[in-house]
């Protein structure tokens, strides 16, 4: 979200803050990325720097912590749904009888794509691309993936080989 002199930040304050002791209001957020990339030089500040500067806020402004309900990457419950809409969609019309093996999440973001991934459990694989918020040589230091790859076209061929050599 654009910030123009904390506009969005008042009208959440003034919608979370308690209107009465005790009374409290969860924020719910879909989105954890804390920068983006873009054709610019430097990341962007994502909706999770606003999650991050609005529970600052609200703990200043109230005394208390701001209770933040999570979805989207990293958080389980989007691979964890993600494996039940895949599952379903593979059978389908009755014609399969088997359930994924595996499931690849690729993605350009350390900390949620392929952190989310590592996560996910034993049927997830993570691969990195080079195309976004990563540009390193070899793999991430703390949240490492399967597979690095260049771009999601290379991704999608090495993956397309793996599976056909199991």
């Amino acid at each position: 979200p654009v910030c123009r002199g904390g506009r969005e930040l008042q009208i959440c304050m003034d919608v979370l803050r308690p209107s009465s002791p005790g009374c409290k209001i969860p924020l719910y957020s879909a989105a954890a990325d804390l920068e983006y990339s873009t054709e610019l030089a430097t990341p962007r500040l994502g909706a999770g720097a606003f999650i991050v500067a609005l529970q600052a806020i609200y703990r200043q402004c109230t005394g208390v912590d701001l209770e933040v309900c999570r979805f989207g990457k990293p958080h389980p419950v989007s691979f964890t749904y993600a494996e039940e809409v895949l599952g379903d969609l593979s059978m389908g019309d009755g014609t399969r009888q088997q359930q994924p093996q595996r499931f690849y999440m690729v993605g350009d973001n350390p900390l949620t794509d392929i952190k989310g991934a590592n996560l996910a459990g034993p049927l997830w694989k993570s691969v990195l691309t080079r195309t976004g918020m990563f540009q390193g040589d070899g793999n991430d230091l703390y949240h490492p993936a399967d597979m690095v790859v260049e771009d999601v076209n290379e991704a999608v061929e090495r993956i397309i080989h793996m599976e056909r050599n199991f």
